[in-house]
């Protein structure tokens, strides 16, 4: 049955009745059975009761207890108490652990408790319309137990809530409904009932007249699409739950964007597990405040202030402008063979006058120096091994100009961090994406003959051997998903596209070109020109799907000490990056990705082939293929061309 017959169904009744459990309320769990597992996880007997034993004796005390009360007055329902009190005899505990552990159950029920966000939308349909709605569940929970989980979720206007554990009646048996019609003295066919069970919510209620919706679960279509039911442990399915309610619990027939799915189920289970290991590393050593750098920090603040809402003791977050121009840039104290090589860096073909833009060198007022080191003019592009040479030679011949333009942005930048409170801690730390850790070194270079600076601890989300170098010579360096290129697992991950992950921790604003003074206010100026509204839109739709699953997973991984495992974490983009689906190749091959510094910028696709008929020009194939960032997503496209 379609949503359009949904609404109608909806329009054409007077009272609306909803099923709770996989209909309006969705666990964020696969198997709700699993949290008996989560309980003998975080709770210790203190007895010779064994712990891994609590699910199988949890279920036995239910089945035993539903036995007694249906022997002992034939009742259909029974309660939560009655359940531990059968759990009491089964293992011998004290009245006090089995109260406890009540009440941790309870706790649990309601933490994993989450609104099906579709049904919310049919509940509020049934209310704009002047629908009276009412609750009805079998569920041996209490009535204020359920009541609280249904107001803490949104769902707080409604007529009646029917409860077996209070009535002693069930859906499962058709009592409840005669229960319900009498109760609200309507005609069965006046109310509609909608519910995920196809006996006690449809059949049952269809034969006591009333009007029916099958809302299949989200778990129903899950096992349908997909091969395996291997148990993964509690974690893999917590994540498994969530994204099982996000992917099936719509039945809207709206087809969600790419980007925030993407961002859903791929990029945002990877922001946690950094943030976690991010907060680890913080609490180790002691860091007094966290500077997250633009633009890779920009998703990461959010994530990370949304990990650590409402908890104590979490070191203070800041978002800090920086660039690699800015920054190393800023460090130069002279010409010398490591600055030219930064001044002549990137893979890009770039003219004369663009090189000297980068730095904030007017090209006519250096014209005949361009001409005296051999270019014929500043339009002239820089490509072959000899303009290099007289590239360098450029730069050595203005050295003074760009040693004078140095020092002054250096000043800029330090008033600007004085601004940002980074001289006021001992202990700081820096964070973004990483590689080779030159960012952290140029700071700690421009830095050097400042007094009283703190000591800088730099936590990446990935760092190359290159990086060696700089530990060496006594920075504190730390990757998260490779650290010095290992394990070489993950560096190989993250090598089958470097620019995806760069597109990922991505931000809506320009890189940080330098920093100028405004009314006695340090500002940084930003460039525009590598985002356009196209991939804005895509990168804030990535981020929105993304923090939405960080939301999702927050209070469960808080509530119950749970890090998500490095490998875990991967394995989604991993899995794209390797084996990409022909919708996922052509989306993200279709991200240009802005090579460059300063303002100067070369875009670029990440993997589109030019044309079906490259198969006739092998060479320029090959050529192409080679120049692709992403090699399996141009060969994914590729061969969907022909």
């Amino acid at each position: 049955m379609s949503h359009k017959e949904l609404l109608e169904k909806i329009d054409n009744a007077k009272i609306v009745s909803f099923d709770i459990f996989d209909t309006v309320i969705l666990r964020k769990i696969q198997k709700p059975v699993q949290i008996f597992d989560i309980i003998s996880n975080h709770m210790s007997m203190g007895t010779n009761f064994e712990t891994k034993d609590f699910s199988t004796k949890r279920q036995l005390a239910e089945q035993t207890a539903r036995d007694n009360a249906w022997i002992e007055n034939q009742r259909t329902e029974i309660s939560i108490e009655e359940i531990y009190k059968e759990f009491r005899v089964l293992t011998d505990l004290d009245d006090g652990k089995c109260n406890e552990l009540l009440t941790l159950e309870i706790s649990l029920e309601s933490l994993f408790c989450a609104a099906n966000p579709y049904m919310k939308k049919i509940y509020d349909y049934c209310l704009e319309n002047g629908k009276e709605v009412v609750f009805s569940s079998d569920m041996y929970l209490s009535y204020e137990v359920i009541r609280t989980i249904l107001y803490d979720n949104g769902y707080t206007n409604f007529r009646k809530l029917y409860l077996s554990s209070k009535l002693n009646k069930t859906k499962s048996t058709g009592e409840m409904y005669n229960h319900i019609v009498s109760d609200l003295s309507v005609q069965p066919k006046d109310i509609l009932h909608i519910g995920d069970n196809h006996q006690s919510d449809i059949v049952q209620a269809s034969n006591k007249g009333l009007e029916t919706y099958y809302y299949k679960k989200c778990l129903d279509y899950e096992k349908k699409n997909t091969r395996s039911d291997v148990d993964q442990g509690v974690l893999a399915n917590i994540i498994k739950g969530i994204m099982n309610n996000k992917i099936y619990s719509d039945r809207s027939d709206i087809r969600e964007d790419f980007w925030y799915s993407f961002g859903f189920q791929s990029v945002g289970i990877l922001y946690v597990s950094f943030i976690q290991w991010l907060s680890k590393q913080l609490k180790k050593d002691e860091i007094e405040s966290v500077y997250f750098l633009s633009r890779d920090g920009y998703v990461m603040k959010k994530v990370y202030d949304a990990l650590h809402n409402n908890t104590e003791n979490t070191v203070p977050s800041n978002y800090l402008y920086a660039s690699r121009r800015a920054f190393n840039f800023a460090s130069i104290t002279g010409i010398d063979e490591e600055t030219i090589n930064f001044l002549c860096s990137g893979t890009s073909r770039l003219k004369v006058k663009e090189f000297l833009k980068r730095i904030n060198i007017d090209y006519t007022a250096v014209n005949e120096v361009i001409k005296k080191v051999g270019f014929p003019d500043a339009e002239h592009i820089v490509d072959s091994g000899k303009d290099y040479a007289m590239l360098r030679d450029l730069y050595s011949e203005l050295a003074n100009l760009i040693s004078s333009n140095a020092l002054k942005e250096k000043e800029l930048l330090i008033k600007y961090l004085d601004q940002e409170s980074f001289f006021d801690h001992k202990k700081v730390a820096i964070v973004d994406i990483g590689w080779h850790g030159s960012m952290q070194y140029s700071l700690e270079k421009m830095l050097a003959d400042v007094k009283d600076k703190p000591v800088i601890h730099g936590y990446y989300f990935g760092t190359y051997e290159q990086a060696d170098k700089y530990i060496n010579n006594g920075l504190n360096i730390q990757g998260f998903l490779c650290n010095l290129s290992k394990p070489y697992e993950h560096y190989s991950i993250i090598k089958l596209c470097v620019e995806i992950f760069e597109f990922i921790f991505g931000a809506p604003h320009g890189s940080v070109v330098k920093f100028e003074q405004h009314s006695g206010k340090i500002k940084p100026i930003l460039d525009d020109n590598d985002m356009n509204d196209g991939k804005m839109k895509k990168l804030n739709s990535m981020h929105e799907g993304a923090l939405e699953f960080v939301l999702e997973i927050a209070p469960l991984l808080n509530g119950l000490n749970i890090n998500i495992d490095t490998e875990l974490a991967v394995q989604p983009l991993k899995r794209i990056l390797e084996n990409p689906t022909k919708e996922e190749a052509k989306k993200l091959g279709d991200i240009e990705h802005a090579e460059g510094f300063g303002n100067i910028y070369v875009k670029r696709y990440i993997a589109k082939p030019s044309s079906k008929l490259l198969i006739f020009k092998p060479k320029q194939l090959i050529r192409e293929y080679r120049n692709s960032f992403w090699r399996k997503g141009y060969l994914k496209r590729f061969f969907r061309k022909i």
